[in-house]
């Protein structure tokens, strides 16, 4: 069982790719998924938009390259159509969703195995 633990732990760390992983979700892709990001890309966001009780929200990866999807641009449109524009990013892997981060993060998963192994040894 510790071998198992201890070449699932090295494996993560070795094996796993370098790419930022953001929750995608907007009036295209409703339900979440998640995406690896460009390597250019070094956060997530979670964009909202109220407009008179109308409220947009969208999560993805923050691409300062695209003219379209990073918080900036969606800011720019919101406050056109008369909104108010909030944003938050973050630059963990899956970090613009909560209940993602908090339980089904690699991270997560890693640092309860790195416990697990502490306390049989």
């Amino acid at each position: 069982m510790f071998r198992l633990i201890t070449s699932s732990f090295f494996m993560y760390f070795f094996t796993s790719t370098t790419a930022l992983r953001c929750v995608i979700e907007n009036s295209i892709v409703r339900e979440a998924t998640t995406e690896n990001c460009s390597p250019s890309v070094t956060d997530c966001f979670w964009f909202r938009c109220d407009n008179s009780g109308k409220e947009t929200k969208e999560k993805g990866c923050n691409d300062n390259l695209s003219s379209l999807w990073n918080c900036q641009a969606l800011g720019e449109a919101c406050v056109q159509n008369g909104g108010k524009p909030y944003c938050d990013t973050c630059a963990g892997d899956l970090c613009n969703n909560a209940i993602t981060t908090a339980f089904l993060s690699p991270t997560s998963i890693t640092v309860l195995l790195i416990l697990l192994v502490l306390s049989i040894i």
